[in-house]
């Protein structure tokens, strides 16, 4: 390339020119030549490991960071409820006692309804106890245990949901 600078310059053309001579096509597919042959570069030795090993710690950083910031974001929003909470019930005693009676009042009915739940199916199963014979037991047990495995599933989904990894 120095040598067909050279020779550029002592014609008096200069390089923002489009030359035209034979000179410069030669030139030219001399340059094409030596990159056809030049093979490609390849990284350097551990290059692809080393960056494999910063893109992971990056990765880690990353959700940490995102971690951390959501730590952040959940407790201060939970400091600012509790000092809502805290601010609204402090105001007023009689809300205070509503808001207990309340409370222990749907407590009760929730004790009454699961009694009532119990006392029928315990009656249901006693009555009918001796009609049941062995596959209907059978398909109930296994009823219950597909239900129980589809409750299991469902919970795992819901409380672990699929990361997509990049």
């Amino acid at each position: 390339m120095e040598k067909f600078n050279l020779q550029s310059s002592n014609t008096g053309q200069s390089n923002e020119e489009p030359l035209e001579s034979p000179l410069a096509e030669k030139a030219w597919q001399d340059v094409r030549s030596y990159f056809a042959e030049v093979p490609f570069a390849a990284p350097a030795a551990g290059f692809t490991l080393r960056w494999q090993e910063r893109l992971a710690e990056q990765r880690l950083k990353k959700q940490q960071r995102q971690n951390w910031r959501m730590l952040a974001l959940t407790g201060g929003l939970a400091i600012v409820l509790l000092i809502i909470f805290g601010v609204s019930t402090v105001s007023s005693f009689d809300a205070i006692k509503q808001q207990v009676f309340t409370m222990f009042f749907r407590f009760a009915y929730l004790l009454a309804y699961a009694d009532a739940g119990v006392d029928l199916i315990s009656s249901l199963l006693n009555s009918n106890l001796g009609r049941f014979t062995l596959p209907i037991w059978i398909l109930l047990s296994l009823a219950a245990a597909m239900f129980s495995a589809l409750w299991g599933v469902l919970y795992q989904r819901i409380t672990n949901p699929r990361r997509i990894q990049l």
